[in-house]
């Protein structure tokens, strides 16, 4: 598993809001034999029932766990950070015994030891850079160090517009290496910052102009590079353009494209040897010193690093992906069950689009056809492909494996340009922005496609013998996830990936801007631990997937639940369950300091309101949990927000 607005008259609130509720099925009926879930469900001992469930939510469900639970090292423990990141690390324990990282190690081992060959080589590359007589023969040579794998200012990543994969040139994000355990301990948290967001989701709901790739952009440097790198572009974009704030978030320097653009050929020699010198770090043990005490890399020291270092994150994500998907066997085929969920859960927003009063006609057609058009990525792809895996067998030093290891991403980007994004996306997202390790799900607003790793398939999100409402309520992840095809920043985003307002008029834009402010002003009520309160407008995004999520989740379990034949009080206790595994999915338990990080920095809001914000925004939570006028998440019938 990662940013408006007028109250109309109270009585047009209560008459728009209560028309657009989509009708649920009915809690009890008593007619029938009625079908009975056997599968495991293990919850009820979790659960603290002194405490009303309208009074909080959380505790009711999590307060007996929470009583004994303990933070942790990192300040905190939940499903996710806890339960589901211990799978991950499972996963990563089988990377590690991957030939590229075994390989890596090996070649560390002996680093030192080849000083001279490796500054050998370096030296060539210093001495084209110094050749170059002027700025347009450095773009030209920039790019022929960037195909032959050397360090350069710039990093290639594949995106999508108009359904066509598209290479995509971002900053570089610093050295490869290591040489700090501070620096180390930085990659670490700025990597597991990156895993634990929604990869590709924009994050700004400001208004972008619709992008325009290199051939028609007035960018001599970008021409340049795709002439060596072997790029269309008339197919070829910068992330300023197609990219998202995840993407610019990783940049030190958002602007720094148009400073490059400007400098002089002295400066930009000066700059583009600053980048070479970067890999020194990889055969020379002064490249870090400090009070003249040379300190080995973190890399060469402590291989369990290796995977959070940006030579993996950036470089070899797939071919890490790959070799854990054939030591586990994962195979496309095994991700079927889930995909069958997804589909359920795309039904939903179908209907509830359908049965929709507020959004116009031609509004409708035009977030059917985005649904109708989201690609389903679960567990792997349906095939692998082999020019993504890298192969170092024949470096017989570090440096030439990370040269080998660049190259071959490059090309690898290369190869994915002009395919359809519904064979390429799930390639570049993999070799791009995340391996199948990441604790993840996401939504991907250029590919519109939504992708479930494999996190997210183990047993401890959808497990065939636990009782399918466990399984339901963890899977409200897959509908927030559809549901940011549709909120405010998603919405700029047509059902091809192409940028561009998909509203189909201002007055359909204008009411559902209404409705997100309804949900800013909710989440500012919402105190937590310390005192603070959630900051609604910076987790607007976040919060609208969650409230549209769960509704179509739940919307989604009770149509499981009359198709399967359940009624009476096995029906309604199927669906209390509901609810309860969805707490379960965010229970969690913060230190007061991280709390008050969480607050400043996520645009997610903290567990415990990700939970008590949301069950009272469905009409069904009351009558199923008692839950009355006077308790403290009570909102009235017009207060609750219902947006799809």
């Amino acid at each position: 598993m990662n940013t408006f607005y007028k109250i109309l008259l109270p009585t047009l609130v209560l008459t728009t809001i209560s028309l657009s509720a989509c009708k649920q099925e009915p809690i009890d009926d008593p007619k029938g034999t009625s079908t009975v879930d056997e599968g495991v469900w293990t919850l009820d001992e979790r659960m603290d029932t002194t405490v009303r469930p309208g009074d909080d939510f959380d505790m009711y469900c999590n307060g007996t766990w929470w009583k004994s639970a303990g933070t942790g090292d990192n300040g905190v423990s939940s499903f996710f950070e806890t339960d589901l990141l211990e799978v991950g690390q499972q996963y990563t324990v089988d990377v590690m015994a991957s030939p590229i990282v075994l390989g890596l190690g090996k070649l560390s081992q002996t680093a030192m030891d080849n000083t001279a060959p490796c500054a050998a080589r370096m030296a060539q590359a210093v001495a084209m850079v110094n050749a170059a007589s002027d700025v347009e023969e450095l773009w030209h040579v920039t790019g022929k160090l960037m195909k032959a794998g050397y360090k350069t200012p710039f990093h290639l990543l594949c995106l999508a517009n108009h359904g066509i994969m598209t290479p995509t040139f971002m900053a570089s994000d610093g050295t490869e290496f290591l040489g700090s355990e501070l620096e180390a301990q930085k990659a670490i948290a700025r990597e597991k910052r990156r895993s634990q967001r929604a990869a590709l989701h924009v994050l700004s709901d400001a208004h972008r102009e619709a992008p325009k790739p290199i051939a028609e952009t007035e960018w001599p440097m970008f021409g340049a590079l795709c002439s060596e790198l072997g790029l269309d572009p008339t197919l070829t974009y910068t992330v300023n353009d197609i990219g998202d704030q995840a993407d610019w978030d990783l940049m030190e320097d958002p602007q720094i494209f148009y400073k490059l653009q400007e400098m002089d050929v002295e400066t930009l020699r000066a700059e583009v040897l600053r980048w070479l010198d970067l890999d020194r770090a990889s055969y020379d043990s002064t490249a870090y010193e400090d009070g003249g005490t040379a300190r080995r890399m973190v890399l060469l020291s402590s291989g369990a690093l290796m995977p959070l270092t940006p030579l993996f994150t950036r470089y070899l994500n797939y071919t890490c992906s790959y070799y854990l998907a054939q030591t586990r066997g994962w195979t496309a085929a095994q991700g079927a069950a889930i995909k069958q969920v997804c589909n359920e859960m795309i039904d939903v927003y179908r209907e509830r689009i359908e049965a929709n009063t507020w959004v116009s006609e031609a509004g409708k057609r035009n977030i059917i056809d985005k649904l109708n058009s989201m690609q389903r990525h679960v567990l792997v792809p349906d095939t692998w492909k082999e020019n993504g895996v890298a192969k170092i067998d024949t470096c017989t030093t570090l440096l030439s494996a990370v040269m080998a290891i660049r190259a071959n991403h490059y090309a690898f980007v290369r190869s994915l340009q002009g395919l359809p994004r519904a064979e390429g996306a799930f390639h570049a997202l993999i070799d791009g922005f995340m391996a199948l390790s990441s604790v993840n799900a996401c939504y991907s607003a250029n590919y519109n496609g939504i992708f479930i790793l494999p996190v997210m398939c183990s047993p401890q999100m959808y497990d065939p013998a636990a009782n399918m409402a466990l399984n339901y309520g963890h899977f409200a992840v897959i509908c927030h996830e559809i549901g940011h095809g549709f909120d405010s920043s998603g919405s700029q985003y047509g059902a091809d990936g192409t940028m561009g307002n998909f509203w189909a008029s201002e007055a359909d834009k204008q009411e559902f801007d209404r409705r997100v402010q309804m949900v800013v002003e909710h989440y500012n009520k919402i105190q937590m631990q310390n005192g603070q309160f959630v900051n609604g407008e910076k987790t607007k995004v976040e919060n609208t997937a969650d409230i549209v999520g769960l509704n179509a989740a739940y919307q989604a379990y009770c149509k499981y639940l009359t198709r399967n034949g359940y009624t009476g009080e096995q029906l309604r206790l199927q669906k209390k369950r509901f609810f309860m595994a969805y707490a379960h999915l965010y229970h969690s338990k913060y230190t007061d300091e991280l709390m008050a990080d969480r607050l400043k920095t996520d645009t997610h809001s903290p567990n415990p309101a990700r939970i008590n914000g949301v069950v009272p925004q469905i009409d069904d939570w009351y009558e199923l949990f008692d839950v009355k006028e006077g308790d403290k998440l009570y909102l009235k019938p017009e207060e609750r927000i219902r947006i799809w």
